[in-house]
């Protein structure tokens, strides 16, 4: 299975301590502690890595089958059924993967197994710090 990763975080939610907050014993913010008094984390933040999650979809059989589904899916021009009839995912198709000023050879949605994933966050943070940790 999928396990989840473990962060220590502030028990009043303001950071994570990952990054340059890794190595600090208390919070840069709030100054409450890491650690208890027997040496264990006061708060942890569980979290599932995107990857290891798609990882077990495409391990089950009938799940890899469904994420095969926009591999089969035929388009009808002039009709939206599917976000692979929208304009934007077909600008993207086939074209080279860019980041900032970075062009990649490998082309968006040309294999088989690519995915696509929305994400909306609608203002949702996990900690308090949202300027700093979101």
């Amino acid at each position: 299975g999928t396990l989840p990763v473990m962060y220590h975080c502030c028990k009043q939610l303001c950071c994570c301590f990952v990054g340059l907050f890794e190595g600090l014993d208390s919070c840069p913010y709030c100054n409450e502690p890491r650690y208890d008094s027997h040496g264990h984390p006061c708060a942890t933040f569980h979290y599932l890595p995107l990857i290891l999650c798609l990882k077990a979809l495409f391990a089950d059989k009938k799940t890899c089958k469904q994420l095969l589904y926009r591999m089969h899916y035929k388009s009808n021009p002039g009709k939206i059924s599917d976000i692979f009839d929208s304009l934007h995912y077909q600008r993207f198709q086939g074209c080279n993967v860019r980041i900032e000023d970075v062009v990649f050879d490998h082309l968006f949605f040309n294999q088989d197994t690519d995915i696509t994933i929305g994400l909306s966050a609608d203002s949702v943070c996990s900690f308090k710090n949202c300027k700093l940790t979101c």
